[in-house]
């Protein structure tokens, strides 16, 4: 599991996608985010083509497992907006993420969050198909 807060999360997932290549219709990968957790940080790193290291945002976070996956960034980024927006009910300040990957072949990826009592599941993309840079 890994706790960030969820007004950084939201910062590096905007920033990343505002500087993500426009999406092509032709490579679904292009529509998502990857996030990855190394040495105590969370990574947001946008699909782009150049200077991706230079896109990717960072945000510090407790970490459990290290993990990487392909989330939909629309998706995402709207969520976490929604999440840490103060007139919120469920508003919070920490969110939780865990992933879970797939144990049989053909099932999917998923990210669970926690915010507070609720929790919201994103079906992803293995981090194996985010082109390398």
């Amino acid at each position: 599991m890994t706790a960030v807060l969820c007004a950084n999360l939201y910062q590096a997932t905007r920033l990343a996608r505002k500087a993500a290549d426009k999406p092509q219709k032709t490579l679904p990968v292009s529509n998502h985010l990857l996030i990855r957790t190394h040495e105590g940080r969370v990574q947001v790193v946008p699909f782009a083509w150049e200077e991706r290291e230079k896109k990717s945002q960072t945000c510090p976070a407790v970490i459990d497992v290290d993990f990487a996956t392909c989330v939909p960034a629309r998706a995402f980024t709207d969520w976490l907006y929604a999440t840490q927006n103060p007139k919120a009910k469920h508003g919070e300040d920490r969110i939780e993420l865990w992933y879970n990957p797939p144990i049989v072949k053909g099932e999917r990826h998923r990210l669970y969050i926690r915010a507070g009592q609720s929790v919201v599941m994103f079906y992803c993309m293995d981090a194996a198909e985010f082109p390398a840079a």
